[in-house]
């Protein structure tokens, strides 16, 4: 497929990723990947996993991003406490 996206290597043919279901990434093929390229503060929980997409739809009907250097939302802050309360010494 001919694609606009920037890309590491322009030249090479992608797996266009159809869907996600917890760790795994199906591509167009119907070949099973398992997603150890997402990142941390992306998919650390899997794919398709309800719960997560409901708190999601809930968030983004109010506000779906901010950049933290500019503004501050209370969900960020509370999963911030949360985390930082995890730490010792803290």
């Amino acid at each position: 497929m001919k694609s606009s996206l920037l890309k590491l290597v322009i030249d090479r043919n992608y797996p266009v990723v159809t869907h996600g279901k917890g760790i795994y990434l199906y591509d167009s093929e119907g070949r099973q990947y398992i997603d150890g390229s997402s990142g941390a503060m992306t998919a650390n929980i899997g794919h398709g996993v309800g719960e997560i997409g409901d708190v999601m739809k809930q968030q983004s009907d109010t506000i779906a991003f901010t950049f933290r250097h500019q503004f501050t939302t209370e969900p960020a802050e509370r999963l911030a406490a949360k985390i930082a309360g995890l730490a010792p010494g803290i």
